[in-house]
Parts: structure tokens; sequence; C-alpha cells
């Protein structure tokens, strides 16, 4: 067994962001995430993209991270969007 008592002492901090990138792209676009349906894909003109992330109104139908694009339920409450990494980099 490792004796990690030898080891420097050190604090390490995990957060958990909730559906991260598709939260910042709701409240750049104003929306609140909480109560908006967005998955964040990683191209909106590929159906066979993978959805990157997904607020919890659209998980709670059923969307999922990993899931592909044409699995999102054509309906006008649900919002497809591109991935804006400059903007998450920049709120991470």
């Amino acid at each position: 067994m490792y004796d990690y008592s030898i080891l420097p002492n050190r604090i390490i901090l995990c957060v958990d962001l909730r559906s991260f990138y598709a939260s910042v792209s709701c409240i750049k676009m104003g929306l609140d995430p909480m109560h908006t349906k967005l998955a964040v894909v990683g191209d909106v003109n590929r159906n066979g993209s993978i959805v990157l992330a997904a607020t919890p109104p659209l998980k709670a139908l059923g969307v999922m991270k990993m899931a592909r694009n044409f699995q999102i339920p054509c309906r006008k409450d649900i919002l497809v969007v591109n991935p804006i990494m400059s903007t998450y980099n920049k709120f991470n």
C-alpha cells in the first residue's frame, strides 16, 4: 500500500458545471437554461453530429450527451446550436 502521508498537502476543487456548454449558450442568447430545451451539437448541418451538451429540460425528454443530431425531436420549442468554444473558454 502507498503511504500518502509523505506527499505534500494540497486542496483540489472539483465543480460539476451542470450542462456547461448548453447553459452558457442559453445565457448568451438571453435564455434561462433551466427552462429552455437546448442542445449543443458538433455541427448543426450534419445529422450524425454528436450532442455535446443538453439542458436539463431537454435531458428530461431523453436527449443525452453523445446522442446524435437526428435523435433530437423536431419541435419548435427545441433549439439546436453549434458550439461556441471561444465563449466557453472565457466562461470557464
